[in-house]
């Protein structure tokens, strides 16, 4: 088990992304409309900014603060943003954009103590059979935690107090759920304890079970289920992974049948997390799949799907205007690209079906080295309708499906 949560974390730190709303891809961008665009270079893994990382848009270069925020005046759109670390010889590169605020998922993030609030949580009260109890905190926006009782830690994007509410959830182990109560107007800032007291006048709501049963189509006997489990969020998006599950499922093979609360006094999100694994090539994927709260029986959960590189073939040899081609099986996705050789490593996220590697010389990282061997490897995302949404903080980012990988070795002569 330490293991299956350990390349769930792994999984997590190197994929996830996170369903998006109301636009389309086969809607038109708007061009030539000049924007302000502003927004913050996060990490992978938790709501942190990647701190004076470089920053640029059409001609225009700038250094991102100590958050990782930035702020680019009279941009026209369709605009590709160029993120540049040049202390890790990383880069990364957002295609087509049209958002005036973005949130840029970049190298793994790092939760430094200063911008992380812990909140202790105590009970006095009769707890009755419970065994289990969980610690959610949100704002409603785009800071959230999760915890097992008794302390969940937060963290923060930036030394800016944060307001939201505490929930607590009392239940008995694939049994049923007890209580839930919150305590409102907490407000967190960094490296500062919060202490707060739950009993049973506040944990006063009774929530009742219902079921969800179904099963999951891998299409392959190739693919199968190696790790699962269920889990609900009380805020729309996720800012870190840990301490999620709700311990209610009950897997047969590709069958489940899970309990979750069928109300609480607030707002939230069940989900059901699944990784798969393809036992032809040992590649793993990860993916969130929404549940109903009302329960219901038969329901599908569709395995990802792997994309396609079209061309160059294996072994080819690539020059800097080499254009690499791929496609996806799938609609609502978009791509997830890695190019790498042995001293750099560039992402390059796009909704195109293809990348011509002239356009990664505006990161500054220099070329890549004649007569190496170049790493390149597609990864589809899906459930966003756009990539605008994927980058947009405004948008619920808890269902995400990613493909598996693909991948192509190649040599570089320029």
């Amino acid at each position: 088990m330490k293991g299956r949560i350990a390349l769930a974390a792994v999984l997590f730190a190197v994929f996830a992304f996170i369903n998006g709303c109301d636009s389309s891809y086969n809607n038109p961008i708007e061009t030539q409309k000049s924007i302000n665009v502003s927004g913050r270079v996060i990490g992978y893994l938790f709501n942190q900014g990647l701190p004076y990382a470089k920053i640029r848009i059409e001609d225009k270069i700038i250094t991102a603060d100590q958050f990782g925020k930035f702020y680019i005046p009279e941009v026209k759109t369709p605009y590709t943003v160029y993120i540049t670390d040049s202390a890790s010889s990383r880069g990364c590169i957002y295609e087509g954009l049209s958002e005036p605020e973005c949130h840029l998922k970049f190298v793994n993030g790092t939760s430094p103590n200063e911008l992380r609030a812990t909140v202790n949580v105590s009970y006095s009260g009769n707890i009755g059979t419970s065994n289990a109890r969980k610690i959610f905190f949100t704002d409603g926006k785009n800071v959230s935690g999760i915890g097992n009782d008794p302390f969940c830690e937060v963290f923060l994007p930036d030394n800016t107090p944060v307001t939201g509410k505490v929930c607590y959830l009392l239940y008995t182990t694939g049994i049923s759920f007890d209580k839930f109560g919150y305590i409102d107007n907490v407000t967190l800032a960094p490296n500062v304890n919060v202490n707060l007291s739950f009993n049973d006048s506040i944990c006063s709501f009774h929530p009742y079970s219902v079921s969800v049963s179904g099963s999951i189509n891998t299409f392959s006997n190739n693919i199968q289920n190696n790790y699962a489990f269920s889990t609900i969020f009380v805020s729309p998006r996720q800012t870190n992974f840990y301490s999620t599950n709700i311990q209610f499922e009950n897997f047969s093979g590709n069958t489940f049948n899970i309990l979750l609360p069928a109300n609480l006094s607030v707002n939230y999100y069940p989900l059901m997390y699944i990784i798969f694994q393809n036992t032809s090539n040992n590649h793993y994927t990860q993916a969130f799949y929404s549940l109903p709260k009302a329960g219901g029986t038969g329901i599908v959960l569709n395995a990802p799907s792997t994309p396609i590189i079209l061309s160059p073939a294996e072994n080819s040899v690539l020059d800097s205007n080499t254009n690499i081609s791929f496609s996806g099986t799938g609609t609502q996705e978009f791509f997830y690209l890695t190019i790498s050789d042995s001293l750099k490593s560039i992402k390059y996220i796009t909704s195109a079906n293809s990348v011509n590697l002239s356009s990664i010389s505006k990161l500054g990282l220099g070329r890549f080295n004649p007569n190496s061997r170049i790493y390149f490897e597609v990864l589809a995302i899906s459930q966003f309708n756009s990539l605008n949404d994927f980058v947009n903080p405004n948008i619920n980012n808890l269902a995400i499906r990613n493909s598996f990988p693909v991948s192509r070795q190649y040599y570089f002569n320029p």
